[in-house]
């Protein structure tokens, strides 16, 4: 499709040029094919099949969700009050355990729904039952790196169990799908989950291949704690010597860091993916986002599960992530409004879905066309002032007008063009009762 948005103000979340205004911007195919100041000729040449007023619209990339558990939508308002280890083991594993492949497709589709109505346009998702959720993935137009465990854990007797042929069928039939849409993940849930002869041997077999891996690391103190009591090791020592860290895997948390593990974490070219909500719900601890970009790691955002975080709104991580680096260095500001941005677009859109091709994350002329465009209608955006610290620290899912993957609408004005939100919706609600029946 051609498209053309006139006269609107343009987030590029480039470090040159942030904020640009009173721009026209042209979609063909899948690309952008021209960022221009209004009026200019090259607009007046090209023949749009639609044009759009954007001069109340801020447009801005897709955003980027870098952890997630999309399926977790049952669990929204469920387990309040708890740590991480009796969340998990006395609340989420027991109502896991009734989870059927069609429960984790169905609660796969409503979490995407929930996504794209407030601008993301990619995730790093982390399923339970990875294969029932492709088929919605792939309807949704979405980009998604989506994970497949390696290791089948039981705890009653415990065992666990490698899964690599699994993993690797599924990797052969959905990475790269979609028009390279798609990808797979190793999924590797924690350290602690698995023996380590285990781990090892998983650890093995992944750096034999050359799969990426998306994990969770240093989510709490009692994780490293308890490395160091039975291993001489704290997490990212014994997943940097076992060559599970690496440039475009997944951390997931990454609090409770010192300067070596940051230094692990920048040398190896890993992406950490603190999840503030999740984490301050879970009392797990406050990320140290400016200490981890100032030694050069690679950072970006997450929601994580609505078990954990209630909604998988990614403009409240926005916020939280700015806000609560001030308040650590008492310091307003030390995490600009831009460098927020680039933790959702610029930075995991290129380390988990580009390659030299295709620039993603960024709006210039032959990126990709994953955008977004929000209203500032809304009574909270009168007067706008600074459009790039308004939408970074004002913008609710709701004023979300326009989503964009590949140069397809996926989203505009609240309805879908690609899933059915009302049947989804549906069979989410009717399927909740079943899964949290006297727990």
């Amino acid at each position: 499709m051609k498209l053309l948005i006139r006269d609107t103000t343009i987030l590029t979340a480039r470090s040159d040029f942030p904020v640009l205004t009173h721009q026209d911007l042209a979609v063909e195919d899948k690309r952008i094919a021209f960022i221009r100041p209004h009026g200019e000729n090259k607009a007046a040449f090209f023949q749009a099949e639609r044009t759009l007023d954007g001069s109340r619209l801020v447009l801005l990339p897709g955003l980027v969700n870098s952890h997630c558990h999309a399926y977790m939508v049952y669990f929204r308002n469920y387990g309040s009050g708890l740590n991480l280890q009796d969340w998990l083991f006395t609340k989420i594993f027991p109502a896991e355990a009734r989870l059927t492949e069609a429960d984790c497709a169905w609660g796969t589709a409503q979490g995407l729904l929930e996504m794209l109505r407030s601008g993301i346009t990619a995730v790093a998702d982390m399923p339970l039952m990875p294969v029932s959720g492709m088929q919605v993935i792939e309807q949704s137009g979405m980009r998604a790196a989506t994970g497949h465990a390696i290791f089948q854990t039981e705890f009653n007797p415990p065992a666990c169990k490698t899964l690599f042929r699994s993993f690797a069928a599924n990797y052969r039939d959905y990475h790269n799908r979609a028009d390279g849409r798609m990808k797979v993940y190793a999924t590797v849930h924690s350290g602690y989950l698995y023996p380590p002869e285990q781990l090892a041997e998983g650890a093995a077999w992944l750096k034999e291949n050359g799969y990426r891996v998306h994990t969770h690391l240093h989510e709490t103190a009692k994780e490293v704690e308890d490395d160091l009591r039975l291993y001489g090791q704290r997490p990212l020592q014994r997943f940097a010597a076992l060559g599970l860290l690496g440039p475009g895997n997944l951390a997931a948390h990454c609090l409770h860091l010192n300067p070596e593990d940051r230094r692990l974490l920048s040398e190896s070219q890993t992406l950490a993916v603190p999840c503030p909500t999740s984490n301050l719900r879970l009392a797990a601890g406050m990320p140290d986002i400016p200490a981890l970009l100032q030694a050069g790691v690679q950072v970006a955002l997450g929601t994580d599960g609505s078990g954990s975080g209630n909604a998988l709104n990614l403009w409240k991580e926005m916020r939280l992530a700015s806000l609560l680096s001030g308040s650590l260095y008492k310091e307003p500001g030390i995490l600009s409004d831009l460098a927020v941005l680039q933790l959702v677009t610029a930075t995991p859109a290129q380390a988990i879905f580009g390659d030299e091709t295709t620039v993603l994350g960024r709006l210039e002329a032959g990126a990709a066309a994953d955008l977004i465009a929000v209203s500032t209608d809304s009574p909270h955006f009168h007067p706008l002032n600074d459009p790039l610290a308004a939408v970074i620290q004002q913008t609710q899912p709701a004023d979300v007008a326009l989503v964009m993957v590949d140069g397809a609408i996926l989203m505009e004005q609240g309805q879908f063009t690609s899933l059915d939100a009302e049947r989804i919706s549906y069979e989410v609600e009717r399927r909740t009762p079943r899964l949290l029946a006297g727990l």
